[in-house]
């Protein structure tokens, strides 16, 4: 009896965003390869109000009709390289919506009033919460009672496309009957409708997206099922269960410290931080501590993206020990002015005020900036217009004090001890920090910090985390893809754009010569979503795990690579921090 192979439909709309179509098209032909049968569902021009891939080309929905249309052009162009690589077959979002529909939808998006955005829904699906996603990254919202007329503008773009999704994946799903849905980013706004639509059709959806891992972060891949969400609370309750009990691999050290490495560079558009200072800093001189001071590092988080992700339903919402970031700074103020011996260095996030990835102030700073008022002398504030990195900020970090920022985990890769006040919304394991249990427990469990002190145990649970999360968790894809994100040298630029002007998608079609290939991790690319078996399930078939003394030896050599690389000038600061390093570095027990 012969099978049919399966059907995989992939939801790919953005082919404008290279970074996130090649490494799409890449996971396309692994699947085609293996006998199932690919359709893809591509954009004609009708997201063309504002959409994903514009507003990576940093083109906004007000824009002209001349300039978005040209960020269609060069979307179908790069769309068509692409789909022509693997020959498969297409169907735009145009062609699956007719024009009674779009005439419905304008009505719905006509009606709707800031009052009534949130709860707007379809057959069920609350579709105002999700197109909200989009608009409240995009004006780092952190109440809908921010939503000023610019932002409600953007909203019913959003909208608009949110709804044109729905009804187009009701007939995709009903022309085509797939197996299962591919998309990059299922918590995009309009691929969270498509998907939560197939699913609900009891059709399983698989999401992709570029490595966390800063050093290889569009040669690692993630595979996964719904949501990224989903993904990180199976890697917690596998670490949790059974990886920090075991050490890890060379593989997966190696990756932390490249990870780690990236960071302290700040050369990446996606790392929020300053890099770090090359030539020497001193932090207690900056910020006026006393020498016997200590010194607590309270990390701020941006609200929007926890926001967003609670709006649309990805993560549910949990009553925390301190309901706000301001109620928490200020008790945590108050706490420390009676503590001479101490002194706290709050750290803004620097997501809350204009940087290189958008250009907009939140409104959580404006809060915080009076929160901040008639501050004791044991405090202050390192806003990011002070341009210091978290990882200058380290080398005087008696205790970090963290709420959801990955700061948390980057303090616990230097061995630094972290209490925390919440554990659910965290995209890392709790373990790796001090969580306090209540309001009272918070503040005991700070002086149980400072007692606690450095520890090198710390150090290897948070290599072990990164080993799960940078590399069994992602599939390398580095012999299909290696664009590179970092800056180029000066003449390389030159050679570079001199191409362009020839061939405005010469690098894309180098690229896509990839297609035709293999790739060397592809069979799991393809187990992964035709049988549903996570990716690090397959990873750790493979895995060789190292002994304890074989780890302890590679850790030791890590250590010894950051302090050569990032800390090299900093001995001269009689930093503990610095101390243990180069003792961990020197210890060979």
């Amino acid at each position: 009896m012969t099978v049919a192979p399966m059907k995989v439909l992939f939801f790919s709309p953005y082919a404008g965003i290279w970074q996130h179509a090649m490494p799409e098209a890449l996971v396309a032909a692994e699947l085609q390869r293996s006998g199932a049968d690919i359709t893809y569902i591509t954009c004609d021009g009708i997201l063309s109000a504002g959409c994903g891939a514009m507003a990576a080309a940093g083109v906004s929905y007000t824009a002209d009709m001349v300039t978005r249309q040209g960020i269609c052009a060069n979307c179908r162009q790069q769309r068509n390289l692409i789909v022509d690589s693997i020959r498969v077959e297409t169907v735009s979002m145009d062609a699956l919506i007719d024009s009674a529909t779009l005439a419905l939808i304008d009505q719905s998006v006509e009606s709707i009033t800031t009052h009534s955005m949130l709860e707007f829904s379809v057959e069920g699906f609350p579709l105002g919460r999700y197109a909200l996603h989009d608009t409240i990254i995009r004006f780092k919202l952190t109440d809908l009672i921010e939503v000023t007329p610019a932002a409600f503008e953007h909203f019913k773009v959003s909208l608009k496309h949110v709804l044109m999704a729905f009804y187009v994946a009701k007939q995709a799903l009903a022309k085509y009957k797939p197996d299962r849905i591919v998309t990059y980013n299922t918590q995009h706004s309009i691929n969270y409708a498509f998907m939560n639509l197939a699913e609900r059709n009891g059709i399983a959806v698989f999401g992709l997206h570029a490595s966390g891992n800063m050093a290889k972060r569009l040669t690692g891949l993630y595979v996964f099922r719904r949501d990224m969400v989903v993904l990180y609370r199976e890697m917690i309750r596998l670490f949790e269960e059974k990886l920090r009990h075991i050490p890890s691999d060379v593989a997966g050290i190696r990756d932390a410290t490249d990870h780690y490495l990236a960071l302290t560079s700040g050369r990446m558009i996606f790392v929020y931080s300053a890099p770090k200072h090359a030539k020497r800093f001193d932090v207690r001189s900056f910020f006026g501590v006393k020498p016997q001071q200590k010194v607590l590092l309270a990390t701020l988080s941006s609200y929007d993206e926890l926001f967003s992700s609670q709006t649309m339903g990805v993560m549910k919402t949990y009553p925390l020990i301190f309901p706000s970031q301001i109620e928490w700074i200020g008790e945590l103020i108050g706490w420390v002015k009676n503590r001479p011996d101490l002194f706290l260095i709050i750290r803004v996030h620097p997501r809350e005020f204009p940087n290189r990835r958008d250009p907009l102030h939140s409104s959580h700073a404006r809060a915080l900036a009076e929160t901040f008022e008639n501050l004791p002398s044991n405090v202050k504030i390192n806003w990011p217009t002070d341009n210091i990195s978290l990882y200058d900020l380290a080398v005087e970090t008696d205790v970090g004090l963290n709420g959801w920022s990955s700061a948390g985990k980057e303090l616990a890769f230097l061995g630094i001890p972290v209490v925390l006040f919440a554990s659910e919304i965290l995209y890392y394991p709790a373990s790796l920090n001090l969580l306090a249990k209540d309001k009272n427990n918070y503040f005991t469990r700070i002086d149980e910090a400072l007692i606690e002190g450095w520890s090198i145990e710390r150090i290897r649970l948070t290599y072990r985390w990164l080993a799960l999360e940078y590399t069994l968790a992602t599939i390398d894809i580095s012999d299909g893809f290696d664009f590179q994100e970092v800056r180029a040298p000066f003449l390389r630029r030159i050679f570079n754009r001199l191409k362009r002007l020839i061939d405005p998608l010469h690098i894309q079609r180098a690229h896509v010569h990839a297609l035709r290939r293999p790739l060397k991790q592809g069979s799991k690319i393809v187990r992964a979503i035709l049988e549903e078996i996570p990716v690090f399930t397959l990873q750790l078939q493979d895995r060789r795990s190292l002994s304890e003394i074989e780890e302890e030896r590679l850790l030791r050599a890590e250590i010894g690579r950051i302090v050569e690389q990032v800390y090299v000038d900093q001995s001269h600061l009689n930093s503990p921090l610095i101390g243990h390093l180069h003792k961990a570095v020197l210890t060979n027990d």
